[in-house]
């Protein structure tokens, strides 16, 4: 029997039988929910709203704050149900009262956080399945040999990833930041437990992390594959091609993990940086995006527009790196190009990519896109309808390019493309007459 548990601040009589109805006076303090096979999750302010079958066959809705709650069951309810009711009931008030403090004062502190990430980002979560484990430096150290040239992995803008191993043996990539924190040490560690918390298979598992003096260190799961970037541009290429198959399911995955991100996770997140080297490979070549949630520990203070630019020039979005306007359309615009560079096998720095695909699409000769390395072998119609999603991912207006659920739908074949791309910035005089050559950024204020 699929289950929902309600935590509301309603009084102790709450019949378990019939309907309850809570005045608006008693603001539904938060839900916790744990359903298993048929509950459907529902979104309203800073609440989630679940609706499930409750214990003893009943069944439960909780409103937002100033909202409504309601416990209905079988006119067959019996005298059983209702003291093992008035029980369950009994507990789960005690357990809110106790969770409910820490729960708001962290979201208190929250307020003057990005503004963006604010409005829907974190929903109160009393009962977090997972908390970051705290790494000492010392422990660190020795994982790394302190940290030695022949354990670096690679370096970001954000800082320089070693490859480590614990005592216990186990494998871990260790990220050295280099970009101090404008966090406080609790702050910091409350923003990591939340990051650790998101987990999906196509997102990398953040498992701890460092923080002694001003050292901020990230140790996440390591992952033998390396980097996307390296088997479509760099050494991995000629020894090991990937086929079409596996590249089309790189990015049904990718656009899976960031459509978790951007609307299932319980902490909304933008990733900012989404380019080959962000997406690591596993074992079986199925796509992780890489450090997601990193602009949110170190850019703690930013806003929803002109916030300070976090990515990579040439696969930022113009409204991000024109004006600093930050959306999920942010991330679909570079997905849309990561998939165009996965398709063709080119890199959009070294060529005038977006005009060729543009002109292949245009003239019906979108199969002559495809990378040269796989041949003949490919899906004729995934071609054309992945190089459509892409292009209507990378239109100018943020507005008209599509939220990554619907991606992930057209992807799979699931859902009919109805929009047809624009064609866009292909000309010098785009955007505050910064020059732009396929979004390879080259004006004053990206130099500044």
């Amino acid at each position: 029997m699929p289950t929902a548990l309600l935590i509301a601040h309603c009084p102790l009589e709450l019949p378990i039988c019939g309907v309850y109805k809570a005045p608006k006076r008693w603001p539904v303090l938060f839900c916790v929910h744990e359903v298993m096979q048929q509950g459907r999750s529902m979104h309203a302010g800073q609440h989630v709203l679940r609706r499930g079958n409750c214990p003893g066959g009943t069944f439960c809705r909780a409103g937002g704050a100033g909202g409504e709650v309601e416990w209905t069951v079988p006119k067959r309810c019996t005298k059983t149900r209702i003291v093992v009711g008035g029980v369950v009931a009994g507990i789960v008030v005690v357990v809110g009262a106790l969770c409910a403090t820490p729960v708001w004062r962290y979201k208190a502190s929250k307020i003057k956080g990005d503004k963006l990430e604010e409005k829907a980002a974190i929903v109160p979560r009393p009962l977090l399945q997972t908390k970051a484990r705290v790494f000492s430096l010392e422990e660190l150290k020795k994982a790394t040999a302190q940290f030695h040239p022949s354990n670096k992995l690679g370096e970001g803008g954000f800082g320089i990833v070693y490859k480590g191993t614990l005592l216990d043996g186990e494998q871990v990539a260790i990220k050295k930041l280099s970009i101090g924190s404008q966090q406080g040490k609790q702050e910091f560690l409350n923003e990591v437990n939340l990051i650790t918390s998101v987990q999906h298979k196509n997102l990398t598992r953040l498992l701890g992390c460092c923080v002694e003096n001003s050292e901020r260190i990230l140790v996440y799961e390591y992952l033998h594959n390396k980097s996307l970037d390296t088997f479509l541009f760099g050494e991995a290429r000629d020894s090991r091609t990937l086929n079409w198959s596996t590249r089309y399911g790189i990015v049904v995955g990718v656009s899976k993990g960031l459509a978790y991100l951007h609307e299932e996770s319980h902490v909304r997140i933008i990733h900012r940086d989404i380019k080959p080297s962000n997406i690591l490979l596993d074992d079986q070549l199925n796509p992780v995006i890489a450090d997601f949630g990193l602009a949110r520990l170190v850019h703690n203070n930013a806003t929803h527009i002109n916030t300070r630019v976090a990515g990579t020039v040439g696969y930022l979005a113009p409204e991000y790196a024109m004006r600093g306007d930050l959306s999920e359309k942010v991330d679909v615009f570079s997905f849309g190009l990561v998939s165009l560079e996965i398709l063709t096998g080119k890199q959009n720095f070294h060529s005038s990519l977006l005009t060729w695909v543009w002109e292949k699409y245009s003239h019906k000769r979108t199969l002559d896109l495809v990378d040269e390395k796989l041949g003949i072998v490919f899906f004729p119609e995934q071609v054309v309808r992945l190089v459509h999603i892409a292009l209507l991912c990378m239109q100018e207006n943020p507005k008209q390019r599509p939220a990554m659920s619907m991606v992930t739908l057209w992807l799979s074949g699931m859902s009919d493309i109805l929009e047809m791309p624009h064609l866009f910035l292909l000309t010098p005089s785009t955007f505050l007459g910064c020059s732009l050559l396929i979004y390879r950024v080259e004006c004053n204020q990206m130099r500044a």
